[in-house]
């Protein structure tokens, strides 16, 4: 636990390091944002996982020697299909749905199976699919639809979590710009 509070907190959790660190990750149109975070991800969505467990007071539902076989599931894909389009229309070029894409709040640790079985489906069908899984599954599939204004949503909930978690000192503001 020191080793990987170490390498992932102190790191990359300075305030001001932080925030370069994921604006430098949205630079370019086809960056890969928080998705492309690899040392800081998986273990960011753990944490969070473990504070829904802790607020919900249920039994572990990842367990931290799982973490490198989960995957991370883009909940509105990476290639949507035609049922994403009307959600989604308000998106303007590539940069702006790359940030949706691979926005924090958009970003699921999820198993590889479940992961393959979500895929491109529609909200619908992947709220069914996460209905009964981890703390965070089924925090997502508690949403009724999946647009570019619950993907903000979970993003600052996980910000606001992150903040309290690590002593950020995040404002406001500095989180309107991590979103």
């Amino acid at each position: 636990n020191d080793l990987i509070y170490e390498n992932n907190i102190v790191r990359n959790f300075d305030k001001d390091n932080f925030i370069l660190k994921i604006k430098k990750l949205f630079e370019n149109e086809n960056d890969k944002g928080y998705y492309g975070w690899t040392e800081g991800l998986k273990y960011v969505l753990y944490e969070y996982e473990i504070s829904l467990q802790k607020h919900y007071h249920g039994e572990s539902k990842i367990e931290w020697k799982q973490i490198n076989k989960e995957s991370i599931e883009h909940i509105y894909p990476q290639t949507p299909k035609d049922t994403w389009i009307d959600d989604f229309s308000n998106l303007k070029g590539n940069k702006q749905r790359n940030k949706y894409t691979n926005s924090l709040g958009n970003l699921l640790l999820l198993s590889s199976k479940k992961n393959s079985k979500a895929s491109n489906k529609p909200f619908k069908d992947k709220k069914e699919i996460f209905s009964s899984g981890s703390f965070n599954e089924i925090e997502v599939s508690k949403y009724d639809k999946w647009t570019t204004k619950e993907i903000n949503e979970r993003s600052e909930k996980i910000l606001d979590f992150m903040n309290e978690r690590w002593h950020l000192g995040l404002k406001v503001a500095d989180i309107n710009k991590l979103i």
